[in-house]
């Protein structure tokens, strides 16, 4: 395992502020709200099957046009769904990863568009605990966590959780969930004080 670099704390803010500052700056719901108007006269309320796939491809095709990370298509009994997230700066020196779910059972317009607000003390701490200063491999690993909140979203939702993490291999961004507002606030890493952290164990399970 490569050995973790010291990153002082004024080190790890101005990474965080150039890393925001490398963020698209566009407002993303905007943005999906505008692509996806374009969609609505091709969808039908009674698409089902091979009709429902082909209508998301396109669906999806749309999107990863416009720099849109996507999760892939989904297939589930009589319908398909397509997920995936937008990055945009926050005014803050944090990040927004916007998460999108779009369903051919729903007319465009009302797919789901939520924010996930990353603050600029979560990416310093990560910048820290990770013991890097490459900025490409921080947002790496920020974008390897965000693939489990498809599956961490619902869970959280359907317990009334005040709290969720991210998890990856190296640790967990760590957030609170108040008012429909998803906010990580912190990273936390695997390893505490030489001893393999249960986050490894959750990791694996998602």
């Amino acid at each position: 395992m490569k050995e973790k670099t010291y990153v002082d704390p004024r080190v790890a803010r101005g990474r965080a502020r150039l890393m925001s500052e490398n963020s698209p700056k566009r407002a993303s719901v905007e943005l999906f709200e505008a692509l996806l108007r374009r969609l609505k006269p091709r969808w039908r309320a009674s698409m089902t099957g091979r009709d429902a796939h082909k209508y998301m491809q396109q669906v999806e095709q749309l999107l990863t046009r416009h720099n849109v990370f996507s999760f892939g298509l989904a297939r589930e009994p009589g319908h398909t769904i397509v997920r995936g997230f937008y990055e945009q700066r926050r005014p803050d020196g944090g990040v927004s990863l916007i998460y999108l779910e779009c369903s051919s059972l729903l007319p465009p317009h009302m797919a789901l568009v939520l924010p996930v607000e990353v603050t600029a003390h979560a990416l310093q701490r990560a910048f820290q605990r990770l013991g890097t200063m490459d900025q490409t491999l921080l947002h790496v690993n920020l974008l390897r966590a965000f693939l489990t909140f498809p599956l961490v979203r619902p869970i959280v939702e359907k317990g009334r959780w005040r709290q969720f993490g991210l998890a990856i291999e190296e640790g967990i961004f760590v957030g609170g969930y108040d008012d429909g507002t998803y906010r990580v606030r912190t990273f936390l890493p695997a390893i505490d004080n030489g001893r393999p952290s249960v986050w490894r164990e959750i990791h694996a399970l998602l």
